[in-house]
């Protein structure tokens, strides 16, 4: 839980937190992720992808034409196309996935750069 989350949680008596829900005691319920946007970041160097981070949780489908050489059981035919299939649940549970700090300096740079 961030110390954002923490902060609240001490100052309102939440109950409990869950998928971006704060409860309270008096059975109100709050969306800490009210009016955010979801950012997923892919990180790919030649064809490969090395990284997935997003700024919360998210699930994230990757649909890859190239299925040569892939493992059999994650290529899969959609929309009539056959496709490797990349499948990302990125949550809180691993650290690793969620960085909203890195998120919103990627933004910030691409928003300077106008991109």
């Amino acid at each position: 839980m961030n110390s954002a989350i923490q902060k609240l949680a001490a100052i309102t008596g939440t109950v409990s937190i869950a998928n971006g829900i704060a409860t309270l005691q008096d059975g109100t319920t709050i969306d800490l992720q009210a009016g955010q946007k979801c950012i997923v970041l892919v990180e790919i160097d030649c064809g490969a992808i090395h990284n997935v981070r997003s700024n919360m949780e998210a699930r994230v489908v990757i649909l890859d034409q190239d299925t040569e050489g892939g493992d059999k059981d994650r290529i899969m035919s959609i929309n009539g196309q056959p496709v490797y299939v990349h499948n990302y649940e990125l949550s809180e549970q691993n650290q690793n996935d969620i960085d909203p700090t890195a998120m919103q300096s990627v933004v910030s740079q691409m928003d300077e750069a106008q991109i």
